[in-house]
């Protein structure tokens, strides 16, 4: 069974390569992205979920990995889980939200001359995911502060 650490530090690398593959996605000209995000509005979207998932992926789980270092930590295992659920469920459905409604406000015209999508029907498809990505950050939050309260117990009892 790998130590607290070590489970942050195989995230961390787990969540480099994931970022990794987001930031060519980014760059598939295909899928329009630059459009998206270069638009506003509803890309924004998109782009919050990115930077918090650069940030709260791999860099927080390399610091909560050296905060652990080697040591194993029951209360430490907790706040990996819950960190990690809360990170992916926030940042990927803001991602996901913004991506699709900024697709609907800013690629769907270009590719159906003459026809928009009204702002309030995409501005209603964005509003069902507030609560996701609200409770996705609520869980990377708790999931910190146990990782912090871990690491000092750890810390006390080695």
């Amino acid at each position: 069974m790998p130590t607290t650490g070590e489970l942050f530090r195989y995230s961390s690398v787990l969540h480099a390569a994931i970022a990794s593959v987001v930031t060519l996605l980014i760059a598939y000209e295909p899928l329009e992205i630059p459009r998206i995000i270069s638009g506003g509005h509803a890309g924004m979207w998109f782009t919050m979920g990115y930077l918090m998932y650069l940030i709260a992926g791999p860099l927080g789980s390399l610091y909560f990995s050296s905060l652990y270092g080697d040591k194993r930590s029951v209360v430490g295992t907790i706040s990996f889980i819950v960190y990690t659920v809360g990170v992916f469920v926030a940042t990927f459905s803001l991602m996901y939200a913004g991506y699709h409604a900024g697709w609907m406000e800013h690629v769907y015209p270009i590719h159906n001359q003459g026809q928009q999508i009204p702002i309030p029907q995409i501005h209603q498809f964005l509003v069902n995911f507030v609560t996701p990505a609200g409770i996705g950050t609520i869980l990377a939050g708790i999931g910190g502060l146990i990782g912090a309260v871990g690491a000092i117990r750890a810390e006390r009892t080695s």
